[in-house]
């Protein structure tokens, strides 16, 4: 099942890091992701008689194509003055012209219009308030009616989360008659917000390599996945630097304390019980909402080995606890009260 979320977090950033956001995971394609089992892709090709059709790893600075790790010999043509600015690294991933399979071929060319990009058991439980962002450019930068990109053309980024539905998070598409009623051909591509295909609502990429993000659900595991289509010659986009980013993240101060408290169970309906082993004397635990408001404490001096505890006065949601011991030793846990 496929959905497309619309968030309010899905937006242009600049300096989102200043809000103290920790990583919690990323890909730069510095290297052969493919190669070394960090992500797949249904087909990386360049045909090598033509510098406008091709899919894959770019070296940033001689544009030359990476056949795996080892430079092909053969540079991509951008039309926007020779280049995307801004990349991560050394190596981004472009695209020009993907179901083209005539002529010379590095690669594996299979034809078709959708080239898919995909990233499976991600690492997200070391935080909430998620986002996902990534670096975002086309090469092809005319005005509105001489651009090149059709109605047909798009990125679209979807996210998978504990394998729940599969959410249309981010897209960008063309700016659908920007010129003339009816004309879905010849148009700049744009970030596309409300992701119904018409990309007249967001900001137009440049060949500047932009950040975009978008929230994600929290959880445990998550699979991203891009899907491309750019069908045309001078249809040209490129990408770098994804990563997953989470507001809160949760960490532990003492290893004794993630070793020996539990807080269970979690899920819960606000009835929760913490146990400690022996040897552990706690103070206080703290318990957080996503906003970073404090909205209980409760005193664990003296406790037993296991506690009762009533959050039932609590809305359903994802919380932040901070359980301190008497060394000042903090463990962070979050859970979850249905």
């Amino acid at each position: 099942m496929i959905r497309k979320l619309l968030f309010t977090g899905a937006f242009l950033i600049g300096s989102y890091a200043t809000f103290g956001q920790t990583e919690l995971w990323s890909e730069s394609f510095e290297d052969d992701g493919v190669g070394a089992g960090r992500y797949t892709v249904s087909s990386q090709f360049m045909r090598t008689d033509s510098d406008d059709d091709y899919f894959g790893r770019v070296d940033a600075q001689t544009l030359i194509y990476q056949d795996g790790n080892t430079p092909s010999g053969f540079p991509i043509n951008v039309n926007a003055v020779g280049n995307y600015m801004g990349a991560n690294g050394s190596f981004y991933i472009a695209a020009e012209d993907t179901d083209n399979t005539t002529g010379t071929i590095i690669g594996t060319a299979d034809g078709l219009d959708e080239k898919i990009v995909t990233f499976t058991g991600i690492d997200i439980s070391g935080g909430t308030t998620l986002t996902f962002t990534g670096l975002f450019a086309r090469g092809e930068t005319d005005a509105c009616g001489v651009s090149t990109y059709d109605d047909t053309d798009y990125i679209r980024v979807y996210c998978q989360v504990d394998g729940g539905a599969d959410n249309l998070i981010m897209q960008f598409a063309p700016d659908l008659e920007c010129n003339i009623p009816a004309d879905v051909t010849n148009e700049p591509l744009h970030h596309d917000i409300d992701m119904d295909g018409d990309g007249g609502d967001g900001p137009v990429l440049t060949n500047t390599l932009t950040e975009f993000s978008a929230s994600i659900p929290d959880g445990s595991t998550a699979n991203i996945r891009l899907e491309i289509h750019m069908d045309a010659a001078s249809e040209e986009i490129a990408f770098d630097y994804l990563r997953i980013m989470a507001t809160n993240p949760l960490s532990v101060s003492n290893e004794s304390l993630e070793k020996g408290v539990q807080v269970y169970p979690n899920p819960s309906n606000g009835l929760i019980k913490i146990k400690k082993a022996n040897g552990i004397e706690l103070t206080t635990l703290e318990v957080y909402n996503l906003l970073g408001d404090k909205v209980q404490r409760i005193n664990l001096t003296n406790m037993d080995t296991i506690k009762t505890l009533d959050l039932t006065n609590l809305a359903s949601g994802i919380y932040i606890t901070k359980i301190q011991d008497v060394s000042g030793a903090i463990l962070t846990k979050k859970i979850v009260i249905e």
